[in-house]
């Protein structure tokens, strides 16, 4: 099994990695965090390339109905997510912490993303874009993924015509 050191960039990074170890089971889309400490974190490896880098390597093919498909992968992501978030509700030290806040990760380009076509899984690779806030920038969020989706679909096809 390779493992991979990532250290934080900053240190309010470091107060989520319990809630994503504990709820790691329900969050199967990331890799598997092995320990992490105030500096950073070490987890399992993930065999794959980015989308980013699939598309740019000409080994993966966009085209609209692989959009649909990530995009209904993310929404599932999306679910897991506000599970995992009403759940912390439900927790004494976490709803102290948290009430009526929402776990949900900000950086969701396609370089931090991994497709995994024959299962129809979409896997965010940079763990440590996980907050928590009282608001989540959905239409950004969700607009910044399937927009970067179809621009590239739409530079690859012009290369083909």
């Amino acid at each position: 099994m390779k493992t991979v050191w990532k250290s934080f960039k900053y240190p309010t990074q470091y107060k989520y990695m319990s809630i994503l170890k504990y709820y790691e089971a329900e969050l199967d889309f990331i890799p598997k965090i092995l320990e992490y400490n105030k500096e950073g974190y070490r987890y399992e490896w993930i065999d794959g390339i980015s989308i980013r880098e699939a598309v740019d390597t000409d080994t993966l093919k966009l085209n609209q109905k692989m959009i649909f498909e990530m995009k209904m992968a993310m929404d599932d992501i999306w679910k897991k997510l506000y599970k995992v978030s009403i759940d912390m509700d439900g927790h004494l030290i976490l709803k102290i912490l948290y009430s009526n806040q929402f776990l949900w990760h900000g950086d969701q380009h396609l370089g931090n993303t991994i497709w995994r076509d024959d299962s129809k899984e979409l896997i965010l690779i940079d763990i440590d874009s996980f907050v928590i806030l009282p608001y989540i920038p959905l239409s950004y969020l969700n607009n910044v993924f399937i927009q970067q989706l179809e621009n590239y679909m739409h530079i690859f096809k012009r290369g083909e015509e």
